[in-house]
């Protein structure tokens, strides 16, 4: 079952920072060692860890078939024999 969305209010400061309140950090299990990926969607500010950004990169290339980049490696070995 989907997790529930959690929504709070955000204050910005004079300089353009921002806190995120310790309840997302520990539901995203972020600390102040971890980094964030930033991003402008459709108008909104998206910020994910960069394992969510990687498993969102493989699911994308999911259906590609390893065997067309051992296909081409085939391919670049005959002719580097040929030369």
């Amino acid at each position: 079952m989907p997790q529930p969305p959690i929504q709070t209010d955000i204050p910005i400061d004079a300089q353009g920072r921002m806190v995120i309140p310790s309840h997302m950090r520990k539901a995203l299990g972020i600390n102040g060692n971890s980094s964030l990926v930033a991003k402008i969607e459709n108008g909104k500010l998206i910020l994910e860890s960069p394992e969510a950004v990687w498993n969102d990169i493989t699911a994308m290339f999911a259906d590609v078939k390893p065997s067309l980049s051992k296909e081409l490696l085939t391919e670049r070995r005959k002719v580097a024999k040929q030369e």
